[in-house]
């Protein structure tokens, strides 16, 4: 309330400022331990046939003023069928940490770009892939990105000290777990990263393996959300 005041000093609002960013980061390390602790039980998940598109459209829209903000572009290339056998808000939480970490490690005003793209995989599996033209990871801290509150080189925790938790892709890599799926990441020193969720396709329960409680197995008609795509596939920026 406090910073409504335009007549506050500059001193006294950089503090009020800087108080508002702490509570905003210490948020979100709540919101992602309280996820931690479901995966405890991931009995608990609920399963359902997912259409991936419109959660990641919803996770760019959801990024589009830190990207202008950034000043990168956003694209999304949806291709048709992308439907998997998952939980809709874990597969919408590893969305958003991934989209946001692709955004606060590609730099500011270099022109960058973030694609978020869905496809058919091979061995009965849907693709969710995030690309950005960052700063990329060193080979060495690849062995333990997916470590809770671990932090890269310097080079990287610089980029996200007042935003980041640490524990995002840990968050994401125990979430794919639970939903009998995996996270990958390949990266390149200043050319970028590419982060991959795989996740099982939708219509169908794999033999022997219990996914917890769950709607019907059974394919669903898509047709009308997967709708009208030029040639299979759907390309955007926001």
């Amino acid at each position: 309330m406090a910073l409504i005041d335009t007549g506050l000093s500059r001193d006294t609002r950089a503090t009020f400022q800087e108080i508002m960013g702490e509570l905003e980061r210490v948020s979100g390390i709540i919101d992602n331990l309280l996820s931690l602790n479901t995966l405890t039980r991931p009995e608990r998940m609920q399963f359902k046939n997912l259409d991936l598109v419109p959660l990641a459209e919803r996770a760019l829209a959801q990024h589009k003023l830190l990207a202008r903000e950034r000043g990168i572009r956003l694209r999304l290339r949806a291709g048709a069928n992308s439907i998997a056998w998952a939980n809709p808000t874990a597969v919408e939480q590893i969305m958003v940490n991934v989209v946001k970490n692709a955004l606060l490690y590609t730099p500011s005003g270099t022109n960058g770009t973030v694609t978020l793209r869905t496809a058919v995989a091979a061995d009965n599996r849907v693709l969710f892939e995030v690309t950005d033209t960052g700063i990329g990871i060193k080979p060495d801290d690849l062995a333990h990105i997916f470590e809770p509150f671990y932090r890269a080189d310097i080079s990287r925790t610089r980029l996200i000290t007042k935003t980041g938790s640490g524990l995002g892709l840990t968050i994401a890599h125990e979430m794919a777990r639970a939903m009998r799926g995996e996270i990958a990441i390949q990266s390149k020193r200043n050319r970028g990263t590419t982060v991959s969720l795989l996740l099982p396709a939708g219509g169908f329960r794999r033999a022997g393996v219990s996914l917890g409680k769950a709607d019907s197995p059974e394919v669903q008609d898509t047709s009308d959300n997967l709708g009208a795509r030029e040639n299979g596939q759907r390309s955007g920026a926001l």
